[in-house]
């Protein structure tokens, strides 16, 4: 494919926007290769017209014509701060009779044991509007009790006059057979065609119904915001002429449709981080690193996640609005997604005394009214503000200029903050830059240290218009010796999203014991029917050479109530159980510290099915200051190691493969800063990401 049209004039084959809670970042990619790219506040109170200005802005810089536009990607949080803001629509649930309390009781385990005040997490449906009709389904999909049709006749009416815009079908057992809901769906259609229905069928196939039934309950608490937001913007877009189909990121990793994430919002929840993830995925296996932990720090949160072998990990369940990064203090999603934690630790993340102790976050100034450095009418000083007064930012060159820093302001604002604690601008400014590093390093700890994982095995890749400026801080703290920072680090979740493919992802539970003889068969009956039904979604035949299938299963000891996820090998031989079973254990022993020699049973199937197509990051083009100086200038810092000193300050897009930084020096670049503490080098590798070595220079 060429970069022009038949009439010569450019296009863009891709544009890709990630909403953020700060900034929202752009990046477009032409025929030819070349990438554009673009960074703007974010427009909290509209994100429609925040989302069509910013992609009028970029296709103005690139010289493209919005009529030439063949393809939009979005990344959006609109799911998960709908979710932890409680600002979805008025919701009903429908269940088995008996299990109307689910929703309520939850789990029986305590994410805080010895908390006599500990809270469970509020359901996204009061009590008041669950229903409850007579069926049963038994777990092997035999219907013992038939739906009572009358009964749910009266129901749907009582919904409908209830007030609610959308509605939860839970059933017991539906998983095995999903009979029940489909006809409680036909009735919903005929009596209430207004409602939104989701079946928990449809959401997901897997056994635990309280997981099940709060991912059905979330999707209809998302879906009429997610339809009205993405009508919003087709609309926007096409009164600018832009014609093109919409993909919105799912929290697994892949692009869907837009028409498939308006029915199935829950699966997009965690849309925004996973971009990132997914730029950190393949920029770092171009630098030479399979083994990566993934840092993104935008101006709202931080985000870490675990790349292992050039993939991100996938977690088969994730819970969203936890309390202090505790499992089991969250709603629990029984949907696929990148195994990632969120902190609110960002450039925006205010700086308060709590109780005479300095705190950093979660709250935040996010974009209106921004850091008091951003002079937009912040009183309240920000860990932007703290690296401003450091030395680590160039008031006039943030954010490519577009934005002048008001240095004195952020001096005065944390003057006093610190001034209670006795503690001047600059060591309170050190405080808090310390603190949101501690706050991360801990994060990072709980998806490595906490998984089996060693960090020391692992390089850092970072990104984000903050992670550059923290991240080898962070590093240094967990023992990591390589950070790589990627060409266009500042808005890496657009570029994500820029070189991201299509996926469907579906699970299903069968229970199985492995030593059983029948592995194989069963693994290919079941995986065989989930690729027919992931290749329908995706608008494919199974055996569409287009697509890439990848098979997991999930695995545990006989009796116990949890699993671990193996992959299956590309070749099913009659070896399938005993190759399971060895990476069973391996995986077990790598979590826990032993593995036992006992029955083994196989509960979960996954297969993950992509779209195969032209791997377009290796054609990105780096930007570069032609005939520049890569040193531009020098000015003081802070660094605990050293005090005040003099640094140098390198210009990135100038520096080539011959120039080396060594710290304490920056690294400056239009979208982020990085900054290279004492003994550090770094130097550009051949892809235009910047390679440090952590404290290699002080060995």
């Amino acid at each position: 494919m060429t970069g022009t049209t038949a009439t010569g004039s450019r296009f863009a084959q891709r544009i890709a926007i990630d909403i953020g809670g700060t900034f929202t970042d752009l990046a477009l990619i032409d025929g030819e290769g070349v990438v554009v790219t673009h960074k703007r506040l974010t427009t909290p109170r509209n994100p429609v017209e925040g989302f069509v200005s910013g992609v009028s802005e970029l296709l103005e810089l690139a010289g493209i014509s919005p009529d030439l536009v063949h393809e939009i990607r979005h990344a959006t949080t609109l799911g998960s701060n709908v979710v932890i803001e409680r600002l979805g629509a008025p919701v009903a649930f429908l269940t088995t009779k008996g299990f109307g309390d689910v929703l309520q009781i939850q789990k029986a385990v305590r994410y805080s044991i010895y908390d006599t005040r500990m809270r469970k997490p509020e359901p996204l449906v009061p009590r008041s509007r669950v229903w409850e009709v007579n069926e049963r389904v038994m777990a092997s999909g035999e219907v013992l009790r038939p739906l009572d049709a009358k009964e749910a006749r009266r129901i749907v009416s009582e919904i409908r006059a209830s007030g609610a815009r959308a509605v939860a079908v839970g059933f017991l057992h539906s998983y095995a057979n999903p009979l029940h809901e489909e006809q409680m769906k036909e009735l919903f259609a005929q009596e209430a065609p207004e409602i939104y229905v989701t079946l928990s069928s449809e959401v997901s196939q897997l056994a635990k119904e309280y997981a099940r039934f709060n991912t059905a309950v979330t999707n209809a608490y998302l879906t009429p915001i997610f339809r009205d937001y993405l009508s919003r913007l087709g609309a926007a877009l096409q009164e600018r002429s832009i014609e093109a189909p919409l993909w919105i990121m799912q929290s697994s990793g892949g692009l869907t449709s837009s028409e498939r994430a308006a029915a199935l919002p829950v699966r997009s929840v965690e849309s925004g981080p996973t971009a990132g993830v997914t730029m950190a995925a393949r920029r770092s296996s171009m630098s030479g690193f399979e083994n990566v932990i993934s840092f993104d720090m935008g101006g709202t949160t931080a985000k870490a996640s675990i790349v292992t072998n050039g993939r991100p990990t996938i977690s088969r369940s994730f819970e969203i609005d936890r309390l202090e990064m505790r499992d089991g203090s969250g709603l629990p999603l029984d949907t696929l997604a990148v195994d990632l934690i969120e902190i609110g630790s960002g450039g925006g993340s205010i700086a308060q005394l709590l109780a005479g102790a300095l705190q950093v976050g979660p709250r935040s100034a996010a974009s209106e009214p921004g850091p008091v450095c951003y002079a937009r009418g912040g009183t309240e000083p920000t860990v932007t503000d703290a690296a401003l007064v450091l030395g680590y930012l160039d008031p006039a060159s943030f954010a490519g200029g577009a934005i002048r820093l008001d240095r004195d302001g952020a001096v005065k604002a944390l003057a006093r903050l610190g001034e209670p604690l006795g503690l001047d601008a600059l060591q309170t400014a050190w405080g808090v830059h310390q603190l949101v590093c501690l706050n991360m390093e801990r994060a990072t700890r709980l998806i490595s240290i906490d998984k089996g994982l060693d960090p020391r095995d692992y390089a850092m890749i970072c990104f984000g218009g903050a992670g550059p400026v923290h991240a080898a801080r962070l590093a240094r703290g967990l023992g990591v010796k390589n950070m790589i920072v990627p060409a266009g680090a500042g808005v890496g979740s657009a570029l994500g999203l820029l070189s991201s493919v299509e996926k469907t992802e579906l699970a299903r539970t069968r229970k199985i014991l492995l030593d059983g003889g029948c592995v194989e068969k069963v693994a290919r009956q079941i995986f065989e029917e989930l690729r027919r039904q992931a290749a329908a979604m995706m608008g494919c035949e199974p055996d569409d050479p287009r697509l890439s299938a990848h098979h997991f299963v999930g695995l545990r000891y006989s009796g116990q109530g949890y699993e671990l996820e193996v992959e299956l090998p590309s070749v099913w031989d009659e070896g399938l159980g005993a190759k399971l079973r060895d990476a069973f254990a391996r995986l077990y022993s790598n979590v826990y510290g032993y593995a036992e020699d006992l029955p083994l049973e196989a509960t979960t199937w996954r297969i993950a099915l992509e779209s195969v197509g032209q791997d377009i990051e290796e054609r990105l083009s780096v930007e570069r200051s032609e005939g520049g100086r890569a040193l531009k200038g020098r000015r003081t810092a802070y660094f605990g190691e050293t005090g005040e000193t003099q640094i140098n300050v390198y210009d990135r897009h100038a520096m080539s493969g011959d120039d080396r930084a060594i710290g304490p020096c920056v690294i400056e670049e239009r979208d982020t800063t990085t900054v290279l503490l004492p003994g550090d080098i770094g130097r550009i590798d051949e892809r235009g990401a910047i390679i440090v070595e952590i404290g290699k220079a002080a060995q």
